[in-house]
């Protein structure tokens, strides 16, 4: 304890008495570094989410999110702003907040930092650039199964046959991110002689793209995966 006074009292001569009571006196005081921090960019926009931190020795008031464009340095119009507190109370509860106005192919500078009554907590900084190009989709797949990762924006996928033929098959942005390779018949309407001659015993390369919604641009081709389609 005596020490902690003495290292106390050469802060206090250093920078005054009340620039130590949170220093010295309550080194909890402040609300601590944001969560799960993340940037996601879109059309002129960038949404960032963070999730709630402790909140230190009083209850999380706002947080205060700078935008600026990486390689000037200039603020967006409108920052630093203050964000209300979501379920302020629970620790690891989602905040979110979309900064828009942006310009598409510039790279952005994102901060975001909580305070409550005693101060502010220590930075978290994120980057991204806006852009009207879809994210592009991971393919994997699993027996007969193709699935892929969600992408935001889309009117629907393509599927993209090739190697052993060539062939696309369109598929709407409804259910589950999957697709069953048995599928492939029906959907193309082949029967059983279109199946042999097209499918049977051919290994082709399967890619897939996300096919945008209107303002955004089609993504591109995902790596591709290899099947065979068995003999009947």
């Amino acid at each position: 304890m005596k020490k902690i006074v003495l290292i106390c009292s050469a802060f206090i001569l250093a920078l005054g008495m009340s620039a130590t009571l949170a220093a010295c006196g309550n080194a909890q005081a402040f609300p601590h570094l944001v969560g799960y921090y993340t940037a996601r960019a879109a059309h002129q926009s960038v949404e960032l989410s963070w999730t709630t931190p402790t909140a230190g020795s009083s209850a999380i008031t706002k947080y205060v999110v700078t935008a600026a464009e990486t390689v000037s340095g200039n603020s967006v119009a409108g920052y630093p702003k203050d964000v209300a507190p979501s379920n302020s109370a629970i620790k690891d509860a989602t905040v979110s907040h979309t900064v828009t106005g942006l310009t598409n192919g510039v790279a952005y500078t994102f901060t975001v930092r909580a305070h409550n009554t005693q101060g502010a907590g220590a930075v978290a900084t994120a980057y991204a650039t806006p852009t009207n190009v879809l994210h592009t989709p991971v393919l994997q797949i699993s027996g007969n199964t193709l699935s892929w990762t969600g992408v935001f924006n889309v009117s629907g996928y393509e599927l993209n046959f090739y190697t052993g033929g060539a062939f696309s098959i369109t598929l709407p942005n409804t259910g589950p991110a999957t697709y069953d390779l048995s599928d492939v018949p029906a959907d193309m309407g082949w029967n059983e002689d279109g199946y042999n001659e097209m499918l049977a015993g051919k290994t082709f390369s399967i890619r897939i793209k996300a096919i945008a919604a209107s303002p955004y641009t089609d993504s591109a081709y995902s790596d591709s995966v290899d099947y065979t389609f068995p003999m009947l």
